[in-house]
């Protein structure tokens, strides 16, 4: 599961959350890539509420004040969801791809007044709202993706 929020540094306000698929093939078999597609769904963000998770950025953007690297932008915290267990296992500083085409069609706020928010240290101010509907997104590759791909130039 993929959690993402908006920081100014000392806000921190959630997104909807998103799961994307690595597996090529269906059934989650096949290599790893980068995300064949992504959905996103309001029990997800429930879920991760309820098992204390979601919660994990606040501190995580203090914790870079505190050391003088204060942080204004999108956090991703990548989770491992199993059952009622979670784990953060990565914190990166960007949107994520597929997730972020699954993410942002459900954003009902504009998206620039959440950035200069962001850049003004004013995220408090501006309330960031999604819509309930869920959305998906499905990656088309050509034959032979994620391996070599022999190409033909004349």
């Amino acid at each position: 599961m993929s959690f993402f929020a908006f920081s100014d540094g000392t806000n921190v306000v959630p997104m909807v959350s998103a799961c994307d698929y690595k597996r090529v093939n269906d059934g989650d078999q096949g290599p790893n890539t980068g995300g064949m597609g992504s959905y996103s769904r309001r029990s997800l963000i429930v879920r991760a509420a309820k098992t204390g998770h979601g919660n994990d950025h606040g501190p995580t953007i203090q914790a870079m004040a505190q050391e003088g690297r204060s942080y204004r932008g999108v956090l991703y915290g990548g989770l491992m969801v199993n059952k009622e267990k979670v784990k953060v296992l990565e914190f990166n500083a960007r949107f994520g791809d597929p997730e972020t085409q699954v993410i942002l069609p459900r954003l009902k706020t504009d998206l620039v007044d959440i950035i200069m928010a962001v850049i003004k240290g004013k995220l408090n101010q501006i309330k960031i709202e999604s819509t309930e509907e869920a959305c998906v997104g499905v990656v088309m590759a050509s034959g032979g993706y994620p391996g070599i791909i022999k190409r033909e130039y004349r």
